[in-house]
């Protein structure tokens, strides 16, 4: 959460909804491959405490609205806080000393993105040819796969937004739309409040 003490920072906005499918699949791949065990054995059980002990982590869609309703009601991530709070603690317009930014604009305008980023935290212009190489270096193509294409073993998973429209059914997005509904649209992310009625049943 934000804190007044902080020095001049950035703040990377997402999708809540990305965000939700995103740490599902880090916390199903904390279990498989886990590199801090402590950590994993309580999410292992709590993952069957949501869903039973024989649960399909591959279920997504299933599995979705009770991890939703988990994350939002006693969130283990963004230290306990829920996606909402977290990031309306760091998008208020009171933070002179914050930049926002959304992970859909770093990939759609990355060069722009970063460079509005550096620029405020550094006080100095951008070289954009330099910006454009360190881009390129650290591109997920440089993973060998194209950008979409999944890898559940990869901490990297897909690189793409929008994800969650492969994984919400109309449950998830009612799910997600009562806990966070407000905060979706006032980031700009949906205008209609229910769009989830959309979403397969």
């Amino acid at each position: 959460m934000y804190d007044n003490a902080f020095p001049r920072t950035a703040y990377i906005r997402r999708d809540g909804r990305d965000v939700m499918v995103s740490l599902y699949h880090y916390q199903h791949r904390s279990i498989t491959h886990p590199r801090h065990p402590r950590q994993a054995a309580r999410l292992r059980a709590r993952f069957r405490h949501l869903f039973g002990v024989n649960y399909d982590p591959l279920d997504v869609r299933k599995n979705l609205p009770l991890f939703i309703e988990a994350e939002s009601v006693e969130p283990t991530a963004f230290r306990g806080a829920t996606w909402s709070e977290h990031v309306h603690s760091w998008c208020s317009s009171a933070h002179g000393n914050v930049v926002v930014t959304a992970y859909e604009s770093l990939l759609a305008q990355p060069v722009q993105e970063f460079a509005k980023v550096l620029e405020f935290l550094t006080d100095e212009a951008v070289d954009k040819r330099r910006l454009r190489i360190s881009l390129d270096r650290y591109s997920f193509d440089r993973t060998g796969r194209q950008r979409g294409e999944e890898d559940l073993d990869s901490f990297m998973r897909k690189g793409v937004a929008g994800d969650w429209r492969q994984h919400f059914d109309r449950c998830a997005g009612e799910t997600f739309s009562y806990y966070h509904g407000e905060t979706l649209m006032q980031f700009g992310y949906e205008s209609d409040p229910r769009w989830y009625t959309s979403l397969p049943s």
